[in-house]
């Protein structure tokens, strides 16, 4: 072949393999900032050359990598090894999971004016997640590490693998900085009302009350460890199981006393996996106290019922080492219905005075006059997000805690939301404890395309992969991220208490835990909160880099005060 006949074959094979090289284009945006099928990475949006994650021990953290596709790609996988750190330190594989990010339909809008959008949604094992990405379509994985308990601080280094069916592989540097303390606990509770494995093994059985099979009742309780287990490590260190629906006829007896097995099962694995505080149980489905339910009320009857259900609740968590429980008897009684909250007013006094139990209500919207009145008759209050300060004030000044209660169920999807709730806001309200409904009610669509039976493991509790791990989402991430922004807070609050603001880094520490706390408005109005079930909440100028920015600026701080301390 003559020499001339070559050049257009050595340069066709030359675009080919340029063709090639860009099958696969790798960008990175922070935590929590979207990345969409259709979304195309701006030009400065250059491949990073590496990823970093700074963490505490025994501390979750994530950081998002996102993978544009020339062409369509089959066998896309995201990987990474262990990381190496000082002196022939490592952090195994096992703690780094990978995972995809699935959009879903969420509702935005107004309830008059209703409305869809797609967001990031499901947090899918990466082994699960489909490995195709069609062409011109941009897909975010998220890698999170769990760094051991008793990981040596400095940096660890390790690389991230980016391969695709008949495409170049990608690789970029991933480093972690281990930082040089721990986090303290969260002096509040975090809890999570959630609907649960163990409701299905004698009680609510929608077939028939008798005893399950050996093999399902295995799985079910597998199922239920595993969800407690994926609470704690969001943590949630309280656990607050949902009765769900069934009415009085749903209880069960045995050997002359109340059966609660789902109760006894969600304590006892509550224990196992650290979450000590004093449990909750929402009996409202029980006892005749919810919406039409309501209307079939009978004070003595169900008095008497809700009496029994609380006497045997304490008796189960005495047994299982809680010295108290709290039972909520009705959700958001001063709710417009008009029926429940003579219900609840009726409940709340056949109640009272049962030792080992507290009495909780939840309660939403600004109804002060209905608050005050139950205030008399409960101990625990856990006020929705659209209360605003004054009635958890008043709260405070009665004695009786008072709790945030973030029902992302009803102000739709925004991960930062959540976080700040769970986090700053939280900490600046004051309040002795932050919950939401529900877990897993925080994901507005299923994973899978098509609904399973309730019983089977469908919308009334979490979407499981093949191990049996708990499918999260980006919101329930958030919520994590929110919880130890909290324990940050904590951490260099109780340093600086030791140093007693004799030092400069102490009273640098003060000033800007002050500065914070003077920087967040108890206004809701302030972040363009919208309550109602199309809400979209949003925390203000509070973005993504704010976030970030804090979090660096309370952990320079910690390691200021705690080398200050160390001195002395």
């Amino acid at each position: 072949m003559p020499r001339s006949a070559l050049v257009p074959c050595i340069l066709l094979a030359c675009a080919c393999a340029a063709a090639e090289d860009e099958a696969i284009r790798v960008f990175a945006r922070p935590l929590f900032e979207p990345v969409l099928p259709e979304t195309v990475p701006a030009p400065a949006e250059a491949a990073p050359a590496t990823l970093r994650i700074a963490a505490a021990p025994d501390e979750f953290e994530t950081a998002a990598l996102a993978v544009r596709a020339a062409r369509a790609l089959e066998g896309l996988r995201v990987s990474c090894g262990e990381l190496k750190g000082p002196g022939g330190a490592a952090i195994p594989k096992e703690r780094l999971r990978v995972s995809r990010i699935l959009p879903a339909k969420v509702k935005t809008g107004t309830k008059d004016q209703p409305a869809e959008r797609l967001a990031p949604e499901w947090v899918v094992p990466a082994d699960v997640a489909s490995q195709a990405l069609e062409a011109e379509r941009s897909a975010c994985f998220w890698i999170t590490v769990h760094v051991p308990a008793d990981a040596a601080p400095g940096r660890y280094a390790g690389e991230i693998a980016v391969v695709a069916k008949d495409a170049k592989p990608r690789t970029l540097a991933l480093e972690l900085d281990v930082r040089p303390f721990k986090l303290e606990p969260a002096p509040i509770t975090f809890a999570m009302l959630y609907t649960y494995e163990f409701r299905f093994l004698e009680r609510y059985d929608p077939v028939s009350p008798k005893r399950r099979p050996e093999s399902e009742r295995e799985a079910f309780v597998a199922r239920g460890k595993a969800v407690v287990r994926d609470l704690a490590e969001h943590g949630m260190n309280a656990i607050f199981p949902h009765s769900c629906m069934g009415g009085p006829a749903a209880l069960l007896h045995k050997d002359g006393k109340l059966f609660l097995p789902d109760l006894e099962m969600s304590l006892r694995a509550a224990k196992e996996y650290g979450m000590l505080r004093a449990p909750g149980f929402y009996v409202g489905q029980l006892v005749n106290a919810q919406y039409k339910e309501a209307k079939n009320f009978e004070a003595k009857r169900d008095g008497e019922t809700l009496r029994e259900l609380c006497k045997r609740a304490a008796e189960i968590a005495r047994a299982e080492g809680f010295k108290e429980i709290l039972i909520v008897p009705s959700d958001e009684p001063d709710d417009p219905d008009n029926v429940k909250l003579p219900v609840a007013e009726k409940l709340l006094a056949a109640a009272k005075g049962i030792d080992g139990v507290r009495l909780a209500v939840t309660s939403g919207g600004n109804r002060k006059d209905s608050l005050s009145k139950l205030a008399e008759l409960h101990q625990v209050s856990i006020f929705a997000g659209g209360t605003q300060e004054g009635a958890w004030t008043e709260a405070a000044k009665s004695g009786r805690e008072a709790w945030l209660y973030e029902n992302n169920a009803a102000t739709g999807h925004n991960p930062l939301w959540s976080r700040f709730v769970f986090g700053y806001f939280g900490w600046r309200g004051g309040f002795q404890g932050v919950s939401a409904w529900t877990y897993p009610l925080y994901a507005y669509a299923p994973y899978e395309p098509e609904r399973k039976r309730e019983d089977a493991g469908g919308n009334a509790v979490p979407e499981f992969d093949k191990a049996g791990r708990p499918i999260n989402t980006v919101v329930w991430e958030a919520i994590r991220k929110g919880v130890d922004d909290r324990r940050y807070l904590e951490t260099l609050r109780v340093l600086a208490a030791k140093a007693q603001g004799k030092s400069g880094p102490a009273e640098e520490a003060q000033k800007l835990l002050d500065e914070i706390h003077a920087g967040i408005s108890l206004n809701f109005a302030d972040y363009g909160y919208v309550h109602n079930e199309y809400g979209e909440p949003l925390p203000g100028k509070r973005d993504a880099a704010w976030f970030a920015a804090v979090r660096e600026r309370l952990a320079t701080a910690i390691v200021k005060l705690q080398d200050e301390l160390g001195k002395k």
